[in-house]
């Protein structure tokens, strides 16, 4: 119990504490005017009274988020010569955890902190995470030991597990943010299991674009672990397409990136229609840009889903933008399938002008072939004629030629024949 001089001291600061808003400086003058010196003397605060005094600054200073004077004085209001109710002095431990941690005194913030803890019965889960927490933080000193930050993560994961558990015994499943914390403590401990584990329940009970990303980034990582079965990898594979489809099909795909990834994702796993689609829809959209590695992936996944005549437009902006004439020469084999032979000749030209191709002997040869379908044998001589010059089109220009000669021969018989 206070005696009357303190506790009218006490009243004033805590009507101080108390108004709208709280005149905390002038609370902490008077409280800081008190004489603390250990004299007996009705007027001079005894033992208990300089731990409530204490206890009162060390809270005013800890509400204006002064930490380390509000460590000072909690730890003040601890060493004083009495007893304080057992549920006061746990809750102090427990502050001057919290504070060390703020001031990132982690080691000694357990001290306290395990304090508080083992005297507790039904301690709440809040607190066990963030003791958990406190552990995790303390292991990640680069001085300490192996052993040490191994003991470290045990604890916490310890930790952890014993709030979820108190959650589960109360038909809860706790909180996302400690799933995400003990995650983490298995991945330090490169326990892959478990954080494929703990990321499906994320993923179940939070669904959220980051897990499916980050779900879909760790089994991109498990398929390319060295060690594993063809068929192991290829189902690694298939869950990381699995995870980005959830993820698009709930229109939680909104980035470049995320959008030219599922695509690419599902070209590789051959739903060609759904990836020329998706690119499709992010271009139009501009989300994406007209790049020439879009264009080729749009552009591929329509040839891949057989739909000829919507590649032809993105390969030919995809043409138009590169250096060299490669697309041209894919664009001219593309018209070729679909009888274009006009474009297929023209993009062939195409070809030739920009040059700095592979097989420019072999873009002759194509356009040759179009003229030949088109009967315009003397184009098509003349550029057969030049594919000669290359040895590696030698045989192949020949034959075509000796065509040629045999296919006029025929038209001339035919016609002779007619005109009997």
């Amino acid at each position: 119990m206070l005696r009357e001089r303190q506790y009218k001291i006490y009243q004033e600061v805590l009507e101080l504490m108390n108004s709208e808003p709280p005149l905390y400086d002038q609370a902490l003058e008077i409280l800081l005017n008190v004489d603390y010196t250990r004299k007996k003397s009705s007027r001079l605060p005894n033992e208990y009274e300089r731990s409530v005094f204490f206890n009162t600054i060390a809270n005013i200073y800890r509400a204006q988020e002064n930490h380390q004077k509000a460590l000072e004085y909690f730890l003040l209001s601890l060493d004083q010569d009495v007893e304080l109710p057992y549920e006061l002095e746990d809750n102090i431990n427990f502050i001057i955890g919290q504070l060390n941690f703020i001031l990132t005194n982690y080691e000694e913030a357990l001290v306290y902190l395990n304090k508080w803890r083992v005297v507790q019965i039904n301690p709440p889960s809040n607190n066990i995470i963030f003791i958990a927490n406190v552990y995790y933080s303390a292991a990640q000193n680069d001085s300490l030991s192996e052993v040490k930050k191994k003991e470290y993560y045990l604890n916490a994961i310890d930790l952890v597990k014993q709030a979820i558990a108190q959650e589960n015994a109360q038909g809860n499943i706790g909180k996302e943010n400690w799933y995400l914390l003990l995650r983490v403590l298995y991945f330090e401990f490169n326990d892959k299991d478990k954080v494929l584990e703990l990321s499906e329940f994320l993923i179940s009970n939070w669904p959220k674009k980051l897990y499916y990303l980050e779900f879909s980034g760790v089994y991109a990582g498990e398929a390319a672990e060295t060690g594993i079965s063809e068929e192991e990898a290829r189902e690694f594979e298939v869950k990381q397409m699995v995870a980005m489809e959830l993820a698009h099909r709930q229109k939680m795909l909104t980035e470049p990136r995320e959008l030219e990834s599922i695509s690419q994702l599902f070209l590789y796993h051959e739903v060609p229609y759904k990836s020329a689609k998706t690119m499709a829809s992010a271009l139009n959209r501009r989300i994406s840009k007209e790049s020439i590695e879009n264009l080729d992936l749009l552009a591929y996944g329509y040839l891949e889903a057989k739909e000829f005549e919507r590649a032809i437009r993105p390969l030919t902006k995809a043409a138009e933008l590169a250096d060299d004439g490669e697309r041209y020469m894919r664009l001219a084999n593309l018209h070729l399938q679909i009888d274009n032979y006009t474009d297929a000749a023209e993009a062939i030209d195409k070809t030739l002008v920009k040059g700095n191709i592979d097989r420019p002997d072999l873009a002759r040869v194509i356009k040759g072939q179009a003229y030949v379908i088109l009967t315009r044998f003397d184009e098509a001589r003349a550029v057969f004629d030049e594919a000669l010059k290359d040895e590696r089109s030698e045989e192949t220009a020949l034959m075509w030629l000796r065509y040629i000669n045999n296919e006029e021969k025929r038209i001339k018989d035919i016609r002779e024949y007619l005109k009997e």
